[in-house]
């Protein structure tokens, strides 16, 4: 028996409770003997205009859908990149820490041998220093003329330096003059006082004769000339004694005799500012370097402190 759509209720009909009317479409009925065909009626044009835009509404958010996953993968693929990316540059990373703590390891090597070598090299320097004080602080037996000049100049030295620490300024002149020194070692300046000075580091079986004060007084006299208004004197400073003549010479003349001062150890240690060096007595130029306090000059008492003032050797 063919099937029959649901049979509509007529009207005032109640259903059973629970049940709600079912919608069926349109049916054509066809008598063919004794068969009915029953033929579903096409839909009608609103039907169709509904259809076809819940099609369209329903391609449009397949096509968004779509566009969605393109946009995710393609998020995706840059995420992956953008991990590859990060892994390559971790490794980058850890190969330049490797070679940073290779090459920190390799500078400390490095140095701990400079800081030896320069440790060795300030003891070297200050065993030399030691020892020109040991051969100089008492009268050396000095044969050389280069001996003689050396034990001549390091007491010119001395005695400027006393002066430089009183602060008088030192005009180094014997070292700077040499033999055409006139007898006149330093000239120290400090007010209206000029001192012209002469310095002898002899032994003391050896006497300062009376050459020697004639000599001081030439230029002595020279000066009172050319500087009329400034009280100019002369000195005498010797590790030995004048001789009676000498001393009788340097009373009438006004010269002041100081004997018997000896050469003792002084910051001998001279640092330039200039160039950043620092030299030692037995240095070929160490009594051409004359220093100068107000360009940053200093004296020093050892060869570490010079260098830890900044200067080399």
């Amino acid at each position: 028996m063919p099937f029959l759509p649901r049979r509509k209720p007529s009207t005032g009909e109640k259903l059973p409770t629970g049940r709600k009317p079912q919608e069926t479409l349109p049916i054509n009925t066809t008598n063919q003997g004794n068969i009915i065909i029953l033929t579903p009626q096409p839909p009608t044009c609103g039907a169709e205009a509904a259809h076809r835009r819940s099609s369209r509404i329903l391609l449009r958010e397949l096509l968004r859908i779509h566009d969605e996953l393109l946009k995710l993968e393609d998020e995706r693929s840059r995420n992956q990149d953008i991990d590859k990316e990060i892994e390559r540059l971790r490794s980058q990373l850890d190969t330049a820490q490797n070679e940073n703590t290779a090459l920190k390891k390799e500078n400390a090597e490095l140095l701990s041998k400079l800081n030896k070598t320069q440790r060795t090299k300030t003891r070297i320097l200050q065993q030399k220093l030691n020892d020109f004080w040991s051969r100089n602080i008492k009268f050396p037996n000095a044969t050389s003329e280069k001996a003689k000049t050396l034990i001549g100049s390091i007491y010119e030295q001395y005695v400027g330096w006393s002066y430089e620490n009183s602060g008088w300024d030192v005009d180094y002149y014997g070292m700077t003059h040499g033999l055409n020194d006139g007898g006149t070692d330093l000239i120290c300046k400090r007010n209206n006082e000029i001192r012209i000075i002469q310095c002898k580091n002899w032994s003391p079986q050896v006497q300062v004769r009376t050459a020697s004060v004639n000599q001081l007084q030439g230029t002595v006299t020279l000066y009172k000339n050319s500087h009329s208004s400034m009280n100019v004197r002369g000195f005498i400073y010797t590790t030995t004694t004048l001789d009676t003549a000498a001393k009788n010479a340097a009373h009438q003349l006004g010269i002041r005799a100081c004997e018997t001062v000896p050469l003792k150890p002084f910051p001998s240690v001279k640092c330039r500012k200039s160039n950043g060096f620092y030299y030692l007595p037995e240095d070929t130029q160490y009594f051409r370097i004359i220093l100068d306090a107000k360009a940053g000059d200093i004296y020093c008492n050892t060869v570490a402190q010079a260098e830890a003032a900044g200067f080399t050797y």
